[in-house]
């Protein structure tokens, strides 16, 4: 279904299935599995680089009620985030794990789906708990489209 580009909406594009199986844990948990239709989870982008460019290219043609989130692996790299963000563009934004979710599973020893890691970092987020977050890069990000959202009335 089409988003009303008149009205604020949020796609999300995300680098790999692992990302997108954390993204829907997070957004079920978050909303309690009553997901608002103004949010869209996009098909994985097969890479870091061309998740960013098509998440840049969208938000640069979505118009000022778009909002877009690239979910990407920084894969180790610190300096991977001055590479994926657009300064002034306010209406896009960049989260992932600081190394691959693979292995950040495997650290905090979660085994299973990544949703039920989304699942966690969902009630973490909403419990200010922050036992997960420091491996996630770019937190920041989260907090202003979240607090976007709210302005918004989405959550």
């Amino acid at each position: 279904m089409a988003s009303n580009k008149f009205r604020w909406h949020l796609r999300i594009f995300v680098e790999d299935d692992a990302n997108r199986q954390i993204v829907n844990g997070f957004l079920e948990s978050f909303f309690q599995r009553n997901i608002p239709r103004c949010i869209r989870v996009l098909q994985s982008s097969r890479g870091w680089d061309s998740t960013l460019k098509a998440a840049k290219q969208d938000c640069a043609e979505g118009g000022s009620c778009r909002r877009v989130l690239a979910v990407i692996d920084f894969d180790g790299d610190a300096n991977r985030i001055r590479t994926a963000t657009v300064k002034g563009q306010a209406n896009f934004y960049v989260v992932g794990c600081r190394e691959e979710p693979e292995k950040l599973r495997q650290l905090l020893q979660r085994p299973g789906h990544f949703s039920t890691l989304g699942n966690s970092l969902a009630r973490e987020y909403c419990d200010n708990n922050t036992s997960l977050w420091p491996h996630i890069v770019n937190k920041k990000a989260l907090d202003s489209l979240m607090q976007d959202a709210k302005d918004q009335h989405i959550c």
